[in-house]
């Protein structure tokens, strides 16, 4: 089996613009190996309720939505992109996005 290159994903038959506010999925693969070594195995995921659990989805959620953010502003059909600014707009959106996955993670997964 390949291995994912992503530990989440955004369920792809969604609008390709949403209205703010709707419904968005994002799908955790639960045998991505920086997942299943904290989620466990399946069909019970016994590691979910885990406290060591709740970081590890936090940064999967945070990864998931700034890689969102900067491919919409950084769209993969420019003639040209400039790499620091990539990645300066991927460090800057995570380290203010994760701070607030991590409080909220566990009150949406308890």
């Amino acid at each position: 089996m390949a291995e994912l290159a992503e530990a989440a994903a955004w369920r792809l038959n969604l609008p390709p613009e949403i209205e703010s506010g709707e419904r968005q999925e994002l799908l955790v693969y639960a045998l991505h190996p920086s997942v299943k070594r904290y989620l466990g195995p399946p069909p019970d995921y016994s590691g979910q309720d885990l406290p060591e659990w709740k970081p590890v989805l936090a940064e999967v959620v945070t990864e998931a939505i700034v890689r969102r953010i900067v491919s919409k502003k950084y769209p993969p059909h420019r003639d040209t992109i400039d790499a620091d600014s990539v990645y300066y707009d991927h460090f800057t959106y995570a380290s203010r996005l994760l701070p607030i996955m991590q409080r909220r993670v566990p009150t949406l997964t308890s």
